[in-house]
């Protein structure tokens, strides 16, 4: 069913290894998601202006991958701009297995 929502290609940037000469180098993997872009609308009410976005990121065997080595660090990439995911949950359905994974970036 989550599937059905996720309807955005995105890239997922998640850390390799030690950084190099001050680089960190990432592993990447495509996901679908469902994006909410709602920074921008809510913070301008109080003046503050930040470009927020929210991700229902949809569970596949390279994503979960990426997720279970890290959850510091990953990066997404949706429409050309890269953010960094925090706060990731991770959603089951009543049988345990991962159904998807939500982020707020920033």
């Amino acid at each position: 069913m989550i599937q059905d929502l996720c309807r955005d290609a995105v890239i997922l940037r998640f850390p390799a290894g030690d950084p190099v000469d001050g680089q960190t180098a990432y592993t990447e993997c495509e996901a679908q998601a469902f994006v909410i872009d709602y920074g921008k609308r809510l913070l301008k009410e109080v003046g503050l202006e930040q470009d927020t976005r929210f991700f229902v990121i949809a569970a596949s065997a390279a994503v979960d991958a990426g997720f279970a080595r890290s959850l510091n660090g990953v990066q997404v990439v949706a429409n050309g701009r890269s953010c960094d995911l925090k706060n990731i949950k991770v959603c089951r359905q009543i049988d345990g297995r991962i159904e998807c994974y939500s982020c707020a970036a920033f």
